[in-house]
């Protein structure tokens, strides 16, 4: 069994916490014996060395924000946190390349970068609290994934504690790099289940020279759908565009009225660049026989925190993820809407749209009938999402409906191949057991 000692003897005392004196590292109701907070990356390998030799159970954190997503682990004995690895070690703004310890906030990295008027393009849940290896860790996106990609697309080189605590590296510092596998790719969303990430190397991009949000809002939801196709099937390149049902515009305090559906555009480039797509925007909406109202920069910097964090909502406890062909996702709307409805309450939708991603979020009485019959139409949709290629997650749900359903769902063939891999990486199977896919 652990012993305080021997923790502190690695990371100092004032760095080592009772499970119960921290809630925000409580994973779905499961409380770690100890909560530690390495300094150093030998650190992480040395902690790491002494819990695969005594078998304990680890969870990879950051500030605990992520720790909502996965199914309950199967044990908690040891929470490490890499908070206090936040340095960045090198960044060469001429090169738009950059380390950075694991830890370091997202929010952190940019104030830092933007210095030098550059910016790592990704908008994760709250990045003032979203630490970069948590990010690669989940592969956290959110609407600016339409127009700049997702966090594996930035990162050229990683380093990693596997769980008897070797250190390993994948890539490199620069961005062109072609010695040896792409590992990369396969250690980016794998949920620190082959270990725990301390070092990220990344490229960035010059922040954007300015921009602009347009709302267009109606109670014609099928002109809205066609607007947003025909925006798709443009020349345009939007930075994020969202489709929002009524009842979330509400939530997030779009300024339209209360019955509509609103789809919301925005445009990051250059001045001319987004003075040309916002004209053209608006001549396509008058062609659908709609109107584009562009918002001004105080209710946009206020409206676009609020659509990151729509799944988070503190009134809300149910959150799901539909991901689908872009084609799909006003089919997936319309197959969310009535079957949630009736199970919960205050369902807000928000799409991605051109990304095929669709979020529901709401409030449910998690009492054992419902959690039940909630679980069942839970299983209902996931099927209608897989007969349309799709897939269907519980981003975050009460424990109690989590028991009666995996949160990620059924992954098919490929599920003996990341099996396989977490044999390779850890066979003892001590990092974040059972969270992942497959029982992983």
């Amino acid at each position: 069994m652990m012993r305080h000692n021997e923790l502190a003897a690695i990371v100092g005392t004032e760095w080592v916490r009772a499970g119960d004196a921290s809630p925000a590292y409580v994973v779905d109701g499961v409380r770690p014996q100890w909560i530690v907070w390495p300094g150093t990356v030998e650190e992480v390998a040395a902690v790491l060395r002494q819990a695969h030799e005594a078998g304990w159970a680890v969870v990879p954190a950051g500030y605990g924000m992520g720790l909502s997503l996965g199914n309950p682990p199967e044990r908690v004995d040891l929470v490490i946190s890499t908070t206090r690895l936040h340095q960045i070690l090198d960044y060469e703004p001429a090169d738009l390349t950059a380390s950075v310890q694991a830890g370091c906030s997202l929010g952190q990295f940019n104030q830092t970068i933007g210095q030098h008027g550059q910016w790592l393009p990704l908008d994760p849940l709250r990045p003032e609290r979203s630490t970069l290896g948590a990010v690669a860790a989940v592969n956290d996106f959110g609407s600016l994934r339409l127009g700049f990609g997702l966090v594996r697309d930035y990162v050229i080189g990683l380093q990693m504690v596997q769980a008897d605590g070797r250190l390993i590296k994948s890539g490199g510092r620069v961005v062109k790099n072609v010695a040896g596998y792409d590992l990369n790719k396969l250690f980016v969303g794998s949920f620190g289940t082959l270990g725990i990430i301390t070092q990220v190397n990344l490229k960035v991009r010059p922040r954007p020279e300015t921009q602009a949000t347009c709302l267009i809002s109606s109670e014609q939801v099928t002109a809205l759908n066609e607007l947003a196709q025909a925006v798709a099937a443009s020349e345009l390149s939007p930075a994020a565009m969202e489709w929002l049902s009524p009842r979330a515009a509400q939530q997030l305090q779009v300024p339209c009225p209360a019955h509509e559906v609103a789809l919301l555009v925005r445009f990051m480039d250059s001045q001319p660049s987004v003075q040309y797509q916002v004209r053209r925007l608006e001549n396509i909406a008058r062609a659908h026989d709609l109107t584009t109202e562009p918002l001004n920069e105080p209710t946009s910097e206020q409206l676009w925190p609020s659509v990151r964090d729509f799944s988070v909502r503190p009134e809300a406890n149910f959150t799901i993820r539909v991901s689908v062909r872009p084609a799909d996702a006003a089919r997936a709307l319309g197959l969310l809407q009535e079957p949630l409805s009736n199970l919960t309450e205050d369902l807000g939708l928000v799409a991605h749209y051109r990304s095929g991603v669709v979020l529901a979020q709401g409030r449910f009485d998690a009492t054992d009938s419902q959690c039940t019959k909630l679980a069942e139409r839970l299983r209902q949709l996931r099927f209608r999402c897989s007969q349309m290629n799709g897939s269907l997650i519980i981003q975050r749900a009460p424990v109690a409906l989590k028991k009666r359903i995996d949160v990620w769902g059924e992954v098919g063939p490929t599920a003996e191949m990341m099996r396989a891999l977490k044999q390779q990486f850890d066979p003892r199977r001590l990092l974040n057991p059972g969270r992942f896919v497959a029982g992983i």
